[in-house]
């Protein structure tokens, strides 16, 4: 990826201003961007110089093959992410520390790995700034004592907590600001806590499963003001109010576990007062209503993500907030819900400042009552509705109009009735984007009425719908203000055709 003998500019290098060049590279796709920096050395130099650019580059070592002393090293290669896939680390010596010295993230995913190896190729990894110790990484040798100081790290992830990692870390990561822990057990919480309580000064984001000895330690910690926390409770909720009232500093709250009710929020919202960023998922859900009036406790939230059990789906409606207030939000996320159609249409109708709105799997009761409440959101500009239930379409489509969105993605593996395709998409004129999957309705006759009436369509993505070949001559001879085309799994289209558009 990084050729000495490239030359040194295709272009003159002051024909055009560098701004147009970053711009360019950064609307890049990724294939596109790794074939730029083969160029010239002008362009390899601009785009090494971007750590936003960089960022995107990953280098993967080959999955099932052992690394062992017999590597052949890796080199001029300039990527600053690593990724390390269903593979086993037998040793780093002596081809690692050339490569490991440029990387600023490492991702293990399905690597054995003795953990005397881990730390020597951590070590001369001295500018890590991210580790990521994901799922089905089983670190060998535990046992073994060693240290490791990491003094660039400000994240580190783990699937399931390595306790001889967590140990040898505990007094090495002085600037770590992020912990992910999705599984840890009651034998190495005390390493956990401990790694905790060493940063608690710099530590702002933590994912950890609560206990009562985790709550009991946070509890003296009094340097620790996260302002991002994920938190698990099992079957006491209460463990998870009592977290929020340890830290009221909390701007952005996930929080998965049973008894979540509305009451249950209400309580957080009054804990912290800075919530900005809420989301819930119930798990096993027992209570078919939740009552939205917690919104009222919680004037800062701007986002709201509500995921209900995907084995019950049994929340029957959300209940909305008095008529008299109206919702902050600019974005609501509802996913394997039930959604009784008065309330909720009635909540969307009270919250003119949403601007993202998703659901997904979701029963939708009502479809006419959501299609008007669609019409009635002023602020719109993202839409997506994927893989919902509509329990019953009218033989009428609903028509309203919503000027403002611009971006919409649609996946309809039960058939939408075309009538209310068709109504649904020009009901937004201004579409800039279009994302469209899984939906069999979609037809080339569909694509012809759409490029006539979204002349501010700038991409458009299909995938696994009913076009043919002819809708994509339809674009290569009427492109319109069309930038991006992609076309993906679409049975009926031939692969000859596409590279012509």
């Amino acid at each position: 990826m990084s050729n000495p003998n490239l030359p040194s500019s295709v272009l003159d290098p002051d024909r055009f201003p560098s701004e147009l060049l970053d711009h360019i590279f950064r609307h890049l796709a990724l294939r596109d961007l790794k074939s730029a920096l083969l160029v010239c050395r002008h362009w390899r130099d601009r785009i090494g110089a971007s750590s936003t650019l960089m960022d995107r580059v990953v280098l993967r070592f080959p999955v099932d093959r052992p690394l062992d002393r017999r590597h052949p090293g890796v080199w001029h290669v300039m990527a600053r992410r690593a990724r390390l896939e269903r593979c086993s680390v037998v040793s780093v010596e002596p081809w690692w520390a050339a490569f490991g010295s440029k990387l600023v993230r490492i991702d293990l995913s399905s690597v054995t790995v003795d953990l005397p190896v881990l730390l020597e190729m951590l070590r001369q990894t001295a500018n890590l700034r991210e580790l990521d110790v994901g799922y089905s990484t089983v670190v060998k040798g535990e046992d073994f004592d060693g240290d490791l100081r990491l003094s660039s790290l400000e994240g580190l992830l783990f699937h399931r907590a390595s306790s001889g990692l967590v140990k040898a870390l505990k007094n090495g990561c002085p600037r770590l600001k992020r912990l992910s822990v999705t599984h840890h057990t009651a034998s190495n919480e005390p390493d956990l806590l401990e790694l905790v309580k060493t940063v608690q000064g710099t530590l702002k984001v933590l994912k950890l499963r609560l206990t009562d000895t985790v709550l009991e330690a946070v509890s003296e910690m009094d340097q620790l003001k996260l302002t991002n926390a994920w938190v698990q409770h099992c079957n006491d909720v209460l463990l998870t109010v009592q977290f929020c009232r340890l830290q009221p500093t909390l701007t952005t709250l996930s929080v998965f576990g049973r008894d979540i009710t509305g009451s249950i929020l209400s309580e957080i919202g009054q804990l912290l007062p800075n919530l900005k960023h809420l989301s819930v998922c119930f798990a096993g859900i027992d209570h078919e209503t939740l009552s939205m009036d917690f919104l009222r406790t919680v004037p800062k939230l701007e986002s709201l993500y509500l995921l209900g059990d995907p084995h019950t789906r049994r929340f029957k409606h959300l209940q909305p907030i008095d008529p008299s207030r109206r919702a902050n939000l600019k974005s609501l996320q509802l996913k394997y819900l039930s959604v009784h159609p008065d309330e909720t249409w009635q909540f969307l109708a009270r919250s003119p400042r949403i601007q993202t709105l998703s659901l997904s799997f979701c029963h939708l009761q009502n479809w006419p009552q959501f299609a008007q409440a669609l019409g009635r959101l002023p602020s719109l500009k993202q839409l997506t509705l994927h893989y919902n239930t509509v329990l019953a379409w009218p033989q009428t489509p609903t028509r309203f109009t919503n000027t403002t969105t611009k971006a919409l993605t649609l996946s309809f593996p039960i058939p939408i009735p075309k009538n209310h395709l068709d109504s649904l998409l020009y009901s937004f004129p201004n579409l800039s984007e279009l994302n469209l999957a899984d939906t069999r309705t979609f037809d080339d006759a569909t694509i012809h009425h759409l490029s006539h009436r979204f002349a501010k369509l700038r991409k458009l993505t299909i995938k696994s719908c009913s076009i043919t070949d002819e809708t994509v001559r339809h674009f290569g001879q009427h492109p319109g203000q069309l930038e991006r085309l992609e076309l993906r799994t679409n049975r009926r289209v031939s692969t000859k055709e596409i590279p012509r558009v």
